[in-house]
């Protein structure tokens, strides 16, 4: 059975790296540093997830998940943020995204359970 495709977005590479590194036993997982690479990537393939972090160079992460949910096959939305709040939390949500994680939680349950639908 193929995994499920995953799409990091994270200008941090050490970010980038760990979450590939805690993820790669259950996702395919691809990694973009900025909005524009990760447009690229899900331009030409499909995924099946999408965790971006909030703060990117140039495009914040809401704006990539507006982008990304209007794509033919829209990937699950989860967005990440050191910079966590209720208020932006709420925000994300309400543009879209299917789930939100603060960084320091960032152990995968977002994507657990956005992929298992509840």
């Amino acid at each position: 059975m193929m995994k499920p495709t995953l799409l990091i977005v994270d200008d941090e590479k050490t970010t980038r790296e760990g979450l590939r590194a805690a993820l790669e036993d259950r996702y395919d997982v691809y990694i973009a540093e900025d909005a524009k690479a990760a447009m690229n990537l899900m331009e030409s393939e499909n995924f099946d997830v999408l965790l971006t972090d909030f703060r990117l160079p140039n495009e914040d992460g809401m704006k990539l998940i507006a982008r990304a949910k209007s794509l033919s096959k829209p990937p699950i939305c989860i967005l990440m943020t050191a910079y966590g709040s209720e208020e932006l939390a709420v925000d994300a949500m309400k543009r879209g995204a299917d789930d939100y994680i603060a960084k320091g939680n960032a152990d995968c349950t977002g994507a657990e359970t956005a992929k298992s639908g509840g």
